[in-house]
Formats: structure tokens, C-alpha cells, sequence
């Protein structure tokens, strides 16, 4: 019973890795080509923005999505081990 209980843990840990690269990827990727679009393709009357704005926003989707997982990970870690 107790070497079930080290193992779920583990295994949980390399799950939730594994999910936060991804997610970080994927957003950093998209965030990559967002502003390459919206600095490309503007209208003739857009207001420019300021880069600083957009690392903002950046970091604030990447807190969003830290707690998102770290949620994921808290409600896994309550549930009982399935065998």
C-alpha cells in the first residue's frame, strides 16, 4: 500500500511538468506570432501600442495558467488512489 501511495505522486509530478512546458510553449508561441500579426497587419488609423503592454499581458496569461495547473495538481493530490 505504501509504495502505491510514493509511486501516484511521481508519476503525478512528471504529468504536471510535461503539461505546464506545453502550455508555457504554446503560449509563448502564439504569443510570438500575435504581435508579429498585430504590428504587420494594423489599419491605417491604429493607434500604436507599447511593447511593455504586451509582456503585461504575457505574464499575466502565464499566472492564469500557473494556477490553473497548480489547481489541477491540488485536486489530484486529494484523490484517493485508484488500483
Amino acid at each position: 500500500m505504501r509504495a502505491q501511495s510514493r509511486e501516484r505522486p511521481q508519476a503525478l509530478g512528471t504529468t504536471l511538468r510535461i503539461a505546464a512546458l506545453s502550455v508555457l510553449t504554446l503560449q509563448n508561441g502564439t504569443q510570438a506570432l500575435l504581435v508579429r500579426y498585430s504590428k504587420e497587419g494594423r489599419a491605417a488609423g491604429a493607434v500604436p501600442y507599447l511593447g511593455s503592454t504586451v509582456v503585461f499581458v504575457c505574464e499575466c496569461v502565464k499566472l492564469v495558467a500557473a494556477f490553473g495547473l497548480l489547481s489541477v495538481r491540488a485536486r489530484l493530490m486529494r484523490s484517493p488512489v485508484v488500483v
